[in-house]
């Protein structure tokens, strides 16, 4: 139980700091964005929408090379899907109570959560070329 347990405070974790740094770099980006305007509208000098407009693209790619939504999204499911299967387990719920092994279902599932959960990553990873964007995949034929 050690095991799982490490595991779901590590995807819960990961799961909060990445929601943490997409919202706040999200919010950096709508507020600078929604102030070029506001300077200009005032006639504050153009280097300071410039700056702005500097601060938008660095919060917008250091997003995309991090990838911090959609890692949020996935270790959030992988930290439920864990906390479910441990809930199962504990309350002798279906597929453990039926189970001869209770303790080894319990791991081959949970170690299945979790490699699924890197393999989606993995994907992620191939599909995103050096700077963060997604790569383009030609149809075939």
């Amino acid at each position: 139980m050690r095991r799982i347990d490490g595991q779901i405070d590590w995807y819960d974790r990961s799961a909060r700091l990445n929601q943490y740094a997409y919202k706040g770099l999200k919010t950096l980006s709508i507020v600078s964005a929604a102030l070029i305007p506001i300077l200009a509208a005032l006639k504050f000098d153009a280097a300071a929408a410039s700056v702005l407009g500097g601060v938008i693209v660095i919060s917008e790619g250091i997003q995309q090379l991090n990838q911090h939504h959609e890692t949020w999204i996935s270790h959030r499911l992988t930290a439920e899907s864990l906390k479910r299967e441990r809930a199962l387990f504990v309350g002798d719920g279906s597929p453990y109570i039926a189970s001869e092994n209770p303790l080894s279902t319990l791991s081959e599932r949970t170690e299945e959560i979790v490699a699924r959960e890197t393999s989606t990553w993995n994907d992620l990873q191939r599909d995103t070329t050096p700077d963060g964007t997604k790569k383009v995949v030609q149809a075939t034929r």
